[in-house]
């Protein structure tokens, strides 16, 4: 159960050369080598382009991507709210995660044990409920509350990681697959994987800066429905080592979020 304070209204079911001169003496001779290297380097500029392709064109992409899925091209479609049943190797528990244009939310709940950690621009922290404490976080830390926003990975993933580094096909768990490598806050490399004909968000790869269990988790996005006229996968694995972490998501909903989102150290997971 949750609480409904987080919107504002609510939803509608809610990244010189140097010239030398040239004489009269030899000037054919020093042409024909001025022509060849000039076509040698754009050739090569033409090859720089197609292996990791212009800014504009990979922006391009992105926004084909998301309206091709129902999603808003504008960072504006960052407004997510997220709620999910999980499993994990030892216990069940709810997750939720809210996603604005600059900040994250995320809060989990299992038993008595219950935890919200916010980044935003100008701070990041941490509050566990049961001993009503209040920590700053590190960039680890940053980079798990990030890795949760599954939807806003998926979709919006330069907004998140900044400029890709890296695109090139592959395959992901069996699918043919276009991945595109991106770099989190601690320099780790995070690959998205797209379905290669439709560009559907496959899921992702991270490494887990945090020290403890397997350094890779891989993430899959899974039984894809249209909720609110936008395609979104209603169920994701966490893949980490041996042990799987399933995500049930019970509500998505998108609409403008408001300040107490990530601002208030009062839960929105409710007994």
């Amino acid at each position: 159960m949750s609480g409904g304070y987080v919107y504002k209204s609510s939803p509608a079911n809610a990244w010189s050369e140097k010239i030398g001169v040239i004489s009269t003496l030899g000037f054919i001779d020093k042409m024909k080598s001025l022509t060849v290297s000039l076509l040698l380097l754009v050739a090569i500029s033409t090859l720089n382009c197609q292996g990791s392709g212009s800014s504009s064109n990979k922006v391009d992409r992105l926004l084909q991507m998301r309206q091709k899925h129902g999603w808003p091209t504008a960072s504006s479609g960052l407004n997510i709210y997220a709620m999910a049943d999980c499993s994990g190797p030892s216990s069940v528990f709810q997750t939720l995660v809210i996603s604005g244009s600059t900040e994250t939310r995320f809060e989990q709940k299992s038993g008595s044990r219950h935890i919200l950690g916010v980044n935003r621009p100008d701070s990041a922290w941490m509050h566990d409920f049961a001993g009503d404490t209040t920590v700053a976080v590190d960039d680890a830390t940053i980079c798990f509350l990030i890795n949760h926003e599954l939807h806003a990975i998926a979709f919006y993933p330069e907004k998140r990681y900044g400029q890709w580094a890296e695109e090139k096909d592959t395959i992901y768990y069996s699918e043919g697959a276009k991945m595109l490598t991106f770099l989190d806050i601690k320099g780790g490399r995070v690959k998205i994987f797209y379905e290669e004909e439709s560009w559907r968000p496959l899921g992702f790869s991270i490494e887990n800066h945090l020290g403890r269990g397997a350094k890779q988790v891989d993430v899959l996005f899974e039984n894809w429905q249209e909720w609110e006229g936008r395609q979104v996968f209603t169920e994701a694995r966490f893949l980490q080592g041996e042990d799987v972490y399933r995500y049930k998501f019970t509500e998505i909903s998108f609409g403008e979020l408001s300040d107490d989102a990530f601002n208030e150290s009062k839960p929105i997971i409710l007994p």
